[in-house]
């Protein structure tokens, strides 16, 4: 059985830097080699949709309104965990692009949903 991946990641497109760079090249890999995969990230833009797509990626977008800063990947933990949870049969494992912040979401919603928890981390240095 080929697991279901959710990449979540604190931003995504149209922020284009490291971090999302990183997580659209991932989830864009993981489609072509057959594994099936959708993005979670923070709701950006009141243009932006919630449900989207890019390069045949199913992106969801969730959390509180807001342009990328430092406190927003914080701020959208509680939309994480809920979305996380109340989705759980849609995912196998969670693969956690940049850890800060969403990171411990997924951890913290592990324990309901029993889900894996993969962590790449995108910082040098310490944290």
């Amino acid at each position: 059985m080929i697991p279901r991946v959710l990449v979540l990641t604190p931003y995504y497109y149209p922020v284009i830097g490291g971090v999302e760079s990183n997580a659209e090249r991932f989830a864009r890999f993981l489609l072509a080699t057959g594994v099936p995969v959708q993005v979670l990230t923070k709701r950006l833009f009141p243009n932006l949709r919630d449900d989207d797509e890019r390069h045949g990626v199913p992106i969801h977008r969730i959390g509180p309104l807001g342009e990328r800063s430092a406190l927003g990947k914080w701020r959208m933990l509680p939309a994480v965990y809920r979305w996380l949870v109340a989705h759980r049969t849609e995912y196998d494992v969670v693969a956690v692009v940049d850890y800060r912040g969403v990171g411990l979401a997924a951890v913290a919603a592990r324990g309901r949903t029993g889900r894996r928890v993969l962590m790449q981390g995108q910082t040098t240095g310490a944290l």
